[in-house]
């Protein structure tokens, strides 16, 4: 993390996760590496801030979160987005069956760590 954007991030995140992971709760030894390593696993990419940053201006489609992000691969975002799905930052709703359109927005926990 090289901007204090991250670094704020991360210090939200790991307040917010309190001590537990998910819902499951570790001994204070085992907790504070576990919490770290969850902060870690979330903002080592440098896109993740990005993709918050614009989730939390609406909802979005991946088209249209890809275009408003210069510079990210539809790989690294597609990545980046199952990433914060599976840490509960995001969540990804179907908007219609044929064709399968999808759309993104910000969880109550996504939107506090922002």
């Amino acid at each position: 993390m090289t901007d204090g954007r991250g670094l704020r991030c991360a210090v939200k995140l790991i307040a917010i996760l309190n001590l537990a992971y998910f819902g499951i709760e570790f001994t204070v030894a085992h907790t504070i590496g576990s919490v770290l390593r969850v902060v870690e696993d979330i903002l080592k990419c440098k896109w993740t801030t990005s993709v918050l940053d614009k989730l939390d201006g609406g909802i979005l489609q991946p088209g249209n979160l890809q275009r408003s992000i210069r510079g990210l691969s539809k790989k690294v975002m597609c990545q980046r987005l199952k990433k914060l799905e599976k840490f509960d930052l995001i969540v990804r709703r179907p908007i219609s069956e044929k064709p399968l359109k999808v759309h993104y927005c910000l969880t109550p926990m996504g939107r506090r760590i922002h």
